[in-house]
């Protein structure tokens, strides 16, 4: 069957949401729920009895449509029940309606694309699977993740994972975790929605005066772990603080059949930190298409800038 545009008020959710579940690559990001909350609007594309499908949230900019990439919704990209190969990914692009003009959205880590002729930009991720003991994941650790761990335990820092959602948007907005006053909406949902179902975690980093000096939320889904928010202070043992962050949720979840995955973010040091965990490397793609006639480009740039 062909792929088909699908607007939002056509799709069957429980059937959209049975696909995310039982996909190869079932990040909580394609959930409908989920994309609820974290975009304006969306569409979809659907193949077959929604055996593969690609979320499209959008949006409009000076009459055009653009499909964009939601903040805390780092990968999307086609979500399948079957594998996938390059073809495929192409084939759900081709197919994307041309009423939107620009597309820029990121694929997901197992939607690895080659096509010359398309603009496609990585970006990296980080996986620790968390399927061993934690004696055996932590007998890999670096030399220097060790030292990090020794060194924030006689700074008397300690691990609390309740704090009031006022708490956790207040000490965001304080540390300039993001500058759109409407994110902090989204994350009060996000957070809300996911802890009362008891599918996330939310770790909050206090120093021996009892300050609270960073806050990191995960949020679980199936078998993966997506590190969402990470918000810290110019505390200057930041990467002690991590490291007893990163530790300390391994040792929790130590023997379970989950793939915690973390985005590297704006912290320069973390990727070096997660290769001290012993932490994979992989990436994935952002594609960039613009179907906007070449007359109007610099019009537009000018209008949004």
């Amino acid at each position: 069957m062909p792929i088909k545009h699908l607007r939002y008020n056509q799709i069957d959710l429980e059937k959209w949401d049975n696909c995310i579940s039982k996909s190869l690559n079932n990040f909580v990001f394609g959930y409908s729920w989920y994309l609820d909350i974290v975009t304006e609007a969306w569409e979809a594309l659907v193949e077959n009895d929604y055996e593969r499908v690609m979320p499209l949230p959008f949006d409009y900019k000076l009459n055009y449509q653009f499909i964009y990439q939601p903040m805390f919704a780092p990968q999307l990209g086609i979500f399948s029940t079957t594998p996938l190969n390059s073809d495929d990914i192409i084939n759900f692009i081709d197919n994307i309606p041309q009423k939107f003009k620009k597309i820029e959205i990121n694929l997901n880590k197992f939607n690895i694309l080659d096509k010359p002729t398309l603009q496609l930009t990585k970006k990296t991720l980080f996986s620790i699977d968390l399927i061993e003991s934690y004696e055996k994941i932590s007998n890999k650790y670096s030399y220097q993740i060790k030292e990090n761990l020794e060194s924030v335990k006689s700074q008397k820092y300690f691990i609390s994972n309740g704090i009031a959602p006022n708490e956790i948007i207040t000490f965001l907005r304080k540390n300039n975790f993001t500058q759109n006053e409407n994110n902090y909406d989204t994350i009060r949902k996000i957070i809300s929605y996911t802890l009362n179902r008891k599918f996330s975690k939310l770790y909050c980093v206090y120093d021996f005066r009892g300050n609270l000096v960073c806050i990191t939320f995960f949020i679980i889904s199936n078998y993966n772990v997506n590190l969402l928010i990470f918000a810290i202070t110019n505390d200057e043992n930041k990467s002690q603080i991590i490291s007893l962050i990163i530790d300390s949720f391994i040792n929790e979840h130590a023997e379970k059949s989950l793939t915690f995955n973390i985005e590297p973010g704006t912290f320069a040091e973390l990727p070096e930190i997660l290769r001290g965990f012993g932490a994979q490397e992989y990436f994935y793609q952002t594609i960039n298409i613009n179907r906007i006639p070449r007359i109007f480009r610099f019009f537009i740039r000018k209008k949004l800038s």
